[in-house]
């Protein structure tokens, strides 16, 4: 343990003053040129172990080849806690605290705090200070019951990774499939094809490896990695080709390594400040602080007009300060963090409960590129150039996929399957006991195939034996068509004759029918080789591999069932009604495209290939490289699919994918099922409604006030209301609606997308805010002229009216606004929203004659006044249902 100790003795320390540029390459990652002093640091652990080689390294870390114990791995993980990097770690509760204290509109009511303090007015500093301990309350609440519950959902979509491991003293180590965060230095990770590296590893073993390490350079094309090499010390670190480090992944190959540093004893801890950057303000963010931007511009401008109107009536400029800062208030949303929270918190819990992760709701709408199946591919067919059955081409299928050491997807799955259970065929002893593997070239997705190179055991393992040595290829159809010169026309091995253009066009058919058949298809070819004069395959070029794979011998067919899901073809019908346009873009064939599509009810009749897509018509299926997919949103499993989710708006995967594209993805399904999408659009769009209404309501409510007030200071010989009693309003109006995010949602709403949009709240905020001034003003002549509230000595029995008055109307807002039906009749809120609402209303009623209403000045009202109330609640609610009508004929929707 000594070594592994000094190491992380030294990488523990602390860095100060690290400079840091970067700039863009062409595939849109950050390149990092790290400083002098920061390259010295992460050296002094990584450059001594690259000058090493294996056994020393593994020795230095008081491992074994066969990797750590169970219990040495636990007492590691104790020590060196956690594989994850800090700043991935879950917000700590005073961040939140923070975070949720820290908004604008907090600003401003705690500036105006300040004045009302220092101008002595105690009661309304009190209220304000307590506006904004109820908005960062609940705000810190969400946030926070939103982020534990985020961290426990996030438990359910782990990063795996494959290391060796001694379960007890007498059992050699053994191959472990382990959660990422517990891997620990020392530990032997085995790496293949789409494998995370989890650490700072340096290679024991490397066959053909090929590794990405785009998201610390930058550089899209790959790097090769070896193991027999010891490097120099002062090779900058990105440039050591026997170590791999943290956040790189396997594109190619496989082997073994030993891991040096874990979490934030990583090279890439070090950049974690550029990595943890925050990600670009994306469209619900634009839109709601947008909106934010335009509430404040408008009570900025309205503010002053009050003040002075109130200073040039009442003659009292004092008091009309005051009033203008309660006025402030009052425009102020500052339950809008609070009431935004709470939907995507709801909306987070909700799409979980769906087996939908989502890491960015607002995005959920954004959907495109799904092809759903079953997730289980059927070898079916085994065919020779006639398009019979044939045993040969079974068996040399069987071997290219037992053999190739990378990642086995669906299709070698598959054929191992098929195999296994064909137990008259024998294929597993076929495999083991006739052949050995000698090299391997694996796959990569420019060539399209896979090839290994098996030898004849021969008789007795006798190396006098006559012998063979073969590579048997297994890839697409085109390109293993243009890698053969010759067609295997029988088992019969010198029945092979020269691929003509003529077969060649037969064979094409051949696939192009069983594509049409909804199959997938594969090829398998071999190659004699010889036994003298046999090149090593690994590290050499493109060129050479093309060159190593030509001359070949055709041998046959392989046809794979992907049935897509019984639920597919429901779920894009409900997709299609909720205007979510659904494109399939793929690297199968056309014609498999075009099948499965027809088969789950996606239209067919426009179909463009890659090089055209540009140009393609939107509604349109296409077979093109992942790294070309301009779409919204895609949805992928594969480590080809890894660049189309980083680069796509939203990019959505499942819980099976490999690691690299799980880490890519926006969204993880649990399940993989398009009804989880459908789940997960509605209620995003619910979570998107229920915010804007909250919006829409304080916005109109709030402009209705401020053109009531303008009326009021322009004409009364007092203020229409004390400031107290505005913010205690407010304050009453806020709790009402922290019931907004449990409301329900009109079905049809949801049936489109809905987008932010400042203007339109604007036009809704002038349409339907004045409706309320109406009746406020109402209020005003009834006081003034039936009661006689006319003079100083009775205005707190006006002021104590409209209080009542404007927090009924404001309350009722909550039903009126959020439906296009009739509230009470045709459509009733949500149980929250009803109990709330009325304990507000009942609270504003009673407060007159309680000991809060005496401290405020408050009166009673004669009771003929509360059926002056009824008469004008019951217009009020009319005269929205007609305006509301004519709104919606004109823009053609409500919200």
């Amino acid at each position: 343990m000594n070594g592994v100790n000094a190491g992380s003795a030294t990488m523990s320390g602390r860095v100060h003053a690290v400079q840091k540029s970067f700039s863009r390459c062409f595939c849109g990652s950050f390149v990092l040129q790290v400083s002098t002093g920061l390259e010295a640091f992460v050296q002094s652990t990584l450059s001594i172990n690259a000058a090493s080689d294996g056994p020393t390294t593994v020795a230095r870390l008081d491992s074994t080849y066969e990797g750590l114990d169970v219990q040495t791995a636990k007492v590691r993980l104790e020590e060196f806690g956690p594989n994850v990097l800090s700043h991935k770690s879950r917000a700590t509760w005073w961040w939140i605290m923070w975070n949720a204290f820290f908004h604008p509109f907090n600003m401003i009511l705690l500036v105006l705090a300040a004045i009302s303090g220092a101008s002595s007015d105690m009661s309304t500093l009190s209220i304000m200070v307590a506006m904004v301990v109820l908005s960062v309350g609940l705000r810190f609440w969400q946030e926070l019951t939103s982020t534990q519950a985020a961290s426990k959902l996030s438990e359910l979509v782990q990063c795996r990774s494959t290391v060796m491991r001694w379960r007890n003293s007498s059992e050699p180590g053994s191959e472990m499939e382990i959660n990422q965060k517990d891997v620990v230095p020392g530990d032997i990770v085995v790496l293949s094809s789409g494998d995370l590296i989890p650490g700072d590893v340096h290679l024991l073993t490397s066959k053909d490896k090929f590794v990405s390490q785009s998201s610390l350079t930058g550089e899209c094309m790959p790097v090769e990695k070896q193991e027999e090499l010891m490097e120099e010390k002062g090779t900058p670190l990105l440039e050591l080709r026997n170590i791999c480090l943290m956040g790189t992944n396997v594109l190619s190959g496989s082997g073994t390594a030993v891991v040096l540093s874990t979490g934030d004893k990583t090279y890439i801890s070090t950049i974690s400040s550029v990595l943890s950057q925050r990600a670009p303000v994306n469209a619900f963010q634009q839109g709601v602080r947008r909106v934010s931007y335009l509430l404040i511009c408008f009570m900025l401008a309205m503010v002053p007009i009050v003040i002075v109107l109130g200073g040039l009536t009442t003659k009292h400029w004092g008091s009309s300060l005051l009033f203008g800062i309660s006025v402030a208030v009052g425009l102020t949303p500052e339950m809008l963090p609070m009431i935004v929270n709470a939907n995507l918190a709801r909306g987070a819990k909700a799409t979980a409960s769906k087996k939908c992760i989502v890491k960015c709701l607002d995005a959920i709408q954004n959907l495109g590129g799904m092809y759903p199946t079953n997730d289980h591919v059927v070898m079916i067919q085994y065919l020779d150039c006639h398009e019979a059955s044939s045993l040969r081409v079974l068996q040399f299928a069987y071997l290219n996929a037992f053999f190739q050491t990378g990642l086995k997807n669906l299709l070698d799955k598959a054929i191992i399957e098929f195999g296994d259970s064909a137990v008259d065929l024998g294929m597993s002893n076929y495999a083991t006991l006739k052949w050995e593997k000698i090299d391997e070239i694996p796959f990569d997705f420019e060539r399209r195939r896979l090839s290994v190179i098996l030898e004849e055991k021969g008789p007795g393992h006798d190396p006098s034996n006559d012998k063979k040595r073969i590579m048997v290829t297994k890839g697409a159809l085109e390109e293993m068509l243009n890698a053969c010169s010759w067609v295997q026309e029988s088992d019969d091995e010198s029945s092979s004759t020269l691929l003509t253009d003529d077969k060649r066009t037969q064979l094409l058919t051949v696939g192009e029918k069983l594509n049409i058949d909804g199959l997938r298809v594969l090829v398998v070819a071999t190659k004699i080789l010889p036994l003298k004069g046999f090149e090593d395959f690994s590290g050499i070029s493109n060129r050479k591999l093309e060159f190593a794979e030509s001359d070949m011998v055709f041998q046959g067919f392989l046809a794979f069932l992907d049935p897509p899901k019984d639920s597919a073809k429901d779920a894009l019908r409900v997709l299609a009604q909720k205007s979510v346009q659904v494109k399939v873009m793929t690297g199968d064939t056309l014609a498999v495209a075009v099948k499965v599509c027809r088969d789950v009810g996606i239209p067919t009749e426009h179909v463009v290939t890659g090089p055209d897509f540009g140009q393609a018509h939107p509604n349109s299926e296409t077979r093109c490289h992942p790294v070309e997919a301009h779409t919204v949103g895609f949805l992928g499993d594969g480590i080809n699919d890894a660049p189309a989710l980083k680069g796509a708006d939203v990019g959505i995967s499942v819980d099976t994918a490999t690691s690299v594209a799980k880490d890519a993805a926006d969204i993880i399904l649990l399940q993989k099922d398009l009804n989880v999408l459908v789940d997960g659009v509605h209620r995003g769009r619910i979570t998107h409604s229920n915010s804007i209404k909250y919006i829409k309501m304080a916005a109109s409510s709030n402009f209705g006030n401020v053109f009531s007030i303008l009326v009021a200071s322009a004409w009364l010989p007092f203020d229409p209301m004390r400031p107290i009693h505005i913010l205690t309003q407010n304050l009453l109006y806020d709790i009402s609606q922290i019931s907004i995010p449990w409301d329900k949602m009109d079905a049809h709403f949801t049936d489109v997308p809905h987008q932010w949009s400042a203007k339109g709240i604007g036009m809704f905020m002038v349409c339907m805010g004045p409706i309320s001034s109406i009746f406020d003003i109402t209020t005003f002549l009834t006081m003034w002229y039936y009661y006689g509230c006319q003079t100083d000595a009775r205005a707190s029995e006006f002021q104590t009216a409209w209080f009542i008055e404007g927090l009924l109307t404001q309350t009722l807002v909550i039903h009126m606004f959020p439906t296009e039906r009739i509230p009470f009749i045709q459509d009733i809120a949500a149980p929250p929203v009803l109990i709330l609402t009325t304990i507000i209303v009942g609270i504003g009623i009673a407060i007159p004659w309680t000991p809060i209403g005496k401290a405020e000045h408050m009166t009673h009202l004669p009771a003929s006044y509360f059926g002056f109330v009824a008469l004008f609640i019951l217009s009020y609610c009319i005269l929205v249902q007609f305006v509301k009508f004519l709104y919606i004929r004109k823009f053609k929707s409500w919200l």
